[in-house]
């Protein structure tokens, strides 16, 4: 599923402590001249707690892969953006070869979706840290945009813009501690 993602300007596969991405090659395809990385990094948070209760671990995990790379790729397009490769550390007190599985095949299904390579990540055991199954999901995104033509807020934005929003398919991102305790009263 990880290679799935890995697009040419991927230099090596897994299994390093490190990935490598060949930026100039990147560069040289899309044309960029005053290329500018941006990264973000974002977690999945109190949201895991909701989804693993309502969906289960195999379609749950397979859900939240999808979320932390969605949450990432979120962060850095408002910017203008172009996702390029995404990092994931994922802790519990216990992980299995199905849960990281299940995970993996979501965020490559998302990192496909959204022409990002995967180029590693981090998984930790740590019994007595984390309760029982629970998980801490977090992924690092980083993208390219020509800094000529960032959105940088009030820098750019100016009176007679447009703004385009899309409808939400639901929550995504923040506000899951409360969402849990409405839910929790009822």
């Amino acid at each position: 599923a990880v290679q799935n993602t890995h697009t040419d300007c991927v230099v090596a596969d897994y299994g390093g402590f490190s990935g490598i991405f060949d930026i100039s090659k990147y560069i040289q395809n899309n044309g960029i001249t005053n290329p500018v990385l941006v990264s973000s990094t974002d977690g999945v948070g109190t949201k895991t707690e909701l989804v693993l209760s309502v969906l289960g671990e195999e379609r749950g995990l397979y859900s939240l892969g999808q979320d932390i790379v969605g949450h990432s790729v979120n962060d850095i397009i408002v910017c203008g953006a172009k996702p390029l490769y995404f990092l994931d550390y994922v802790a519990s007190s216990l992980i299995t070869s199905d849960n990281v599985k299940y995970l993996l095949e979501g965020m490559s299904h998302a990192c496909v979706k959204n022409d990002v390579a995967i180029l590693g990540g981090e998984t930790a055991e740590m019994p007595g840290v984390y309760n029982t199954g629970s998980y801490d999901i977090v992924g690092t995104i980083t993208g390219i945009a020509d800094s000529q033509k960032m959105i940088r807020g009030k820098e750019n934005i100016r009176e007679g813009d447009v703004v385009v929003a899309f409808l939400s398919s639901g929550p995504h991102t923040n506000g899951y501690s409360l969402i849990r305790k409405i839910l929790l009263n009822y």
